[in-house]
């Protein structure tokens, strides 16, 4: 996910008759009080600038949990060398292994042997 604020709008959105905004907006704020992390603090794309590894982001094309976009935002706002974005087009959260196994696992190998 690109931020904890996007992956919770983007479930309140899919999953609830509620405001993603209000809800971010009160989920930030809960947080902030009760540990004194605010939701924008936990923000995945600007980690990624200070990673110098290679990183794959795989990500099933149907996942409603993690939608495939935010693996699409880490890809395109990452600076390391050896990045790569694989998306499954079967299965959904945690089913891609299975439902793509070939696929899933043949680019986990090419990227190893390609990096490592």
């Amino acid at each position: 996910y690109t931020s904890l604020s996007d992956l919770i709008k983007g479930y309140v959105k899919s999953e609830t008759p509620f405001s993603p905004f209000l809800v971010s907006v009160f989920s930030s704020a809960m947080a902030e009080k009760k540990i004194g992390v605010s939701l924008k603090d936990a923000d995945s794309i600007s980690v990624l600038k200070n990673i110098d590894l290679p990183i794959m982001f795989i990500n099933a094309e149907c996942d409603t949990a993690v939608a495939a976009v935010y693996s699409k935002r880490l890809y395109e706002n990452c600076d390391a060398q050896g990045v790569e974005e694989v998306i499954i087009p079967e299965g959904s959260h945690g089913e891609s292994i299975a439902a793509g196994a070939d696929e899933y696992w043949g680019n986990i190998d090419m990227f190893i042997l390609n990096n490592f």
